[in-house]
């Protein structure tokens, strides 16, 4: 038998290129790698909707290692992207998603302008507020008092994260 740095690799001459193409397969090789980290992405993005119920992961989330918030939001551009015409694509050099990605990430309930979705709800919310309760007054200085623990939470986000000080009586009312 031969030896030496191309031993074994005769028997390959002979074999079919599907049977070469199926070993490499096997150890790992991707013929399309960009195909091949969308289809990560796109199922790490339905292990987070599945454990969390939405798609709305926010920008800096990291899931198994990878920047699925950074991918999504690169999805979002690149839907974003086929409004624009051909040349301004290449200017800004942004490649249009697919209209099956645009679809598969719809199935998983991908909101293309996450904010925008966010407003249509709370005025949806506030809608039926008011209806129930009938006074405009009141659902003015729930939206003030709403804007102002944002502001607060923003400011000190180890506050709410420590359940003994998200606890404490001085916590119990955001009116003062």
């Amino acid at each position: 038998p031969p030896t030496g740095p191309r031993a074994g690799t005769e028997s390959l001459r002979w074999q079919s290129p599907l049977t070469v193409a199926e070993r490499l397969e096997a150890l790992g090789v991707a013929w399309d790698p960009l195909a091949t980290q969308w289809e990560r992405m796109y199922g790490l993005l339905a292990v987070y909707r599945e454990r969390e119920g939405h798609s709305n992961v926010p920008d800096k989330h990291v899931e198994d290692g990878e920047q699925l918030g950074g991918w999504l939001q690169e999805q979002r551009e690149r839907h974003k992207a086929r409004e624009l015409g051909e040349a301004e694509r290449k200017a800004r050099t942004v490649l249009a998603l697919s209209d099956e990605k645009v679809e598969r990430l719809e199935a998983l309930g991908v909101a293309w302008d996450p904010l925008a979705t966010q407003r249509e709800r709370m005025r949806g919310l506030l809608a039926v507020y008011r209806e129930r309760v009938g006074d405009k007054e009141v659902v003015t200085k729930m939206l003030k008092d709403y804007n102002a623990l944002l502001s607060f939470s923003s400011r000190w986000p180890s506050v709410w994260a420590d359940p003994k000080m998200a606890a404490h009586p001085s916590h119990e009312s955001v009116h003062s």
